[in-house]
């Protein structure tokens, strides 16, 4: 009964959220120690006995990162949860998304997951979709463009893969829950960071 009116919220958010395919967010402010994580993790379990009838993509990010690394961290984050998913990237990704993927979204995020969808290089897919650094015989191997080094253009191609994936996962509802969100200020009293 803890927070109950707050947990109902949120399951009320994802709903309209499946039903309308519009984007909402809510905040839950409170005190260390009042149940928000708590809440996030009730919020979580409710949402995977659910999966049979409506899939969701689930990402819990505890917010350890830096402001100028949001996206990249939020795309490790999601492509964590998505592969750990026991029914795998095919219980949310829609049969009609799952063909064509190559031409119908960004190329190389279009291979990696036609590859593991097949489970054919897995372990080299996971990691490009993850964000990490493959060598340059690993992208030809996959066919994947060169990655680029530069901070500021890795960040923005984060954020193309994260809402490239919502977009093939849609209708299914992608809930990204930020918590400790704070932890991003260098200070107290710091809203440069959030």
């Amino acid at each position: 009964g803890i927070n109950h009116a707050a947990f109902e919220k949120c399951v009320k958010l994802v709903d309209r959220v499946a039903t309308q395919h519009e984007s909402e967010s809510l905040l839950l402010t409170g005190e260390p120690g009042s149940g928000k994580t708590h809440l996030l993790s009730r919020l979580r379990a409710h949402l995977d006995r659910q999966q049979t009838e409506r899939p969701v993509a689930f990402v819990s990010l505890r917010m350890q990162t830096s402001a100028s690394m949001i996206w990249r961290f939020v795309r490790r984050e999601l492509a964590g949860a998505l592969l750990r998913r026991r029914g795998g990237l095919a219980e949310v990704i829609p049969p009609n998304r799952r063909q064509n993927l190559e031409t119908m979204y960004h190329r190389d995020l279009g291979i990696v997951l036609e590859n593991l969808l097949a489970g054919m290089r897995v372990r080299d897919a996971a990691a490009w979709l993850h964000g990490d650094d493959l060598p340059e015989e690993t992208l030809l191997d996959l066919g994947l463009s060169r990655q680029p080094v530069d901070e500021e253009f890795q960040e923005e191609r984060a954020y193309q893969v994260v809402r490239e994936l919502a977009q093939i996962l849609e209708p299914a509802p992608v809930v990204f829950c930020l918590d400790q969100v704070e932890a991003l200020q260098k200070h107290p009293a710091d809203q440069e960071g959030i």
